[in-house]
């Protein structure tokens, strides 16, 4: 078992196959009992492979993921029926602690180019107002709800966004990438919901998810301190 969680390669195979699963699970299984097996697996499987990998220096970022993880699992559980609306408020909103964790996580003291950052809040801004033009009409009660659910999203994307200075290269663009993967599958579920079918919907949004998640967590298993970042700290104490 532990030779799995700590073998990348084993562990992607296993993902990525209980991943399929779920996808097969979705499409031809009622979701009672199936889905309550099959989905919360995802989450499982990266909580254990975070906790046998993690490198962390701080119980308290280490702790961060954690939750954040667990709130994903939870509210994964919540979203499978997601046509009951109490059910899916609850689900976003534990998916929205999830970030908000995941945002500890990423968060740090480092400067940052602030002019770097304008582009990337002219992309989200174009991204968020082009996401809205389609789903605006049919949202009614849950125009605050999703507003500020993609807020959140996007706030995490931008302080992920700002790790580049802080962490190894490898690290900050999985994570980044998985972060971008999680908000374009969310916003295909958000188009279904509330615009129209696109095509293999349910497939893309499981699978985006999944592999989303994969990356962000295999990026905070590979994070390292920019070692230039640690030599100019240690540097200036002297």
């Amino acid at each position: 078992m532990k030779l799995i969680f700590t073998r990348i390669p084993y562990f992607t195979f296993l993902f990525l196959l209980i991943l399929l699963i779920d996808v097969c699970v979705k499409i031809l299984l009622p979701p009672f009992p199936y889905r309550y097996i099959s989905k919360p697996m995802i989450i499982i499987l990266l909580l254990v492979f975070y906790v046998y990998n993690y490198n962390e220096t701080s119980s308290k970022k280490y702790k961060y993921v954690v939750i954040g993880l667990c709130s994903f699992l939870i509210g994964d559980i919540l979203l499978i029926t997601h046509s009951n609306m109490y059910l899916f408020i609850g689900g976003m909103m534990l998916f929205m602690v999830g970030k908000i964790f995941y945002s500890l996580k990423f968060s740090h003291t480092t400067d940052f180019n602030l002019m770097r950052l304008v582009p990337f809040l002219l992309v989200i801004f174009a991204f968020m107002a082009t996401l809205f033009s389609f789903i605006y009409d049919n949202l009614d009660e849950f125009f605050i709800p999703v507003l500020f659910y993609f807020f959140v999203s996007l706030l995490t994307l931008q302080i992920a966004f700002l790790r580049k200075e802080a962490v190894n290269f490898l690290s900050y663009m999985l994570v980044l990438f998985g972060l971008e993967l999680l908000v374009i599958g969310e916003s295909v579920l958000a188009l279904k919901m509330f615009y129209q079918d696109i095509p293999y919907q349910d497939v893309l949004t499981i699978l985006l998810y999944g592999v989303s998640q994969y990356f962000i967590v295999l990026g905070l298993v590979k994070e390292k301190q920019n070692p230039t970042l640690t030599h100019t700290r240690d540097s200036a104490s002297q």
